[in-house]
């Protein structure tokens, strides 16, 4: 016996459309993350480019404008776009100094 499956065939149009909404929403992603970080260092007069103490505040400010559990999150993206010109964010977010202001900001401020 062939099972046969209830769901049904999209067009074409369907399937360029959803393809579509994928990439936007990926790129949407990629640059709220940069934009977050370029609303935050022109607002408190920071130089764009990251250093330890910058990406720990930028942590504690996140936190408190958006769930903490978040912020891991923008700071993976922002990472992830930085690195090409800027090589050292990598290791200044992996510092353990980081890893202690996340933790923290999630016990002030995580639901």
């Amino acid at each position: 016996m062939i099972c046969q499956s209830s769901r049904q065939p999209w067009t074409l149009d369907k399937l360029w459309q959803g393809c579509s909404a994928a990439i936007a929403n990926a790129v949407d992603r990629l640059t709220r993350d940069l934009n977050s970080w370029i609303a935050f260092v022109n607002m408190h007069h920071f130089p764009f480019e990251p250093t330890l103490e910058t990406l720990t505040f930028f942590i504690v400010y996140m936190s408190h404008q958006i769930n903490p559990c978040s912020v891991k999150s923008y700071l993976s993206g922002l990472v992830q776009q930085l690195e090409p010109d800027l090589p050292g964010i990598r290791e200044i977010q992996s510092l353990c100094v980081m890893t202690t202001v996340m933790h923290g900001c999630l016990e002030m401020w995580g639901t």
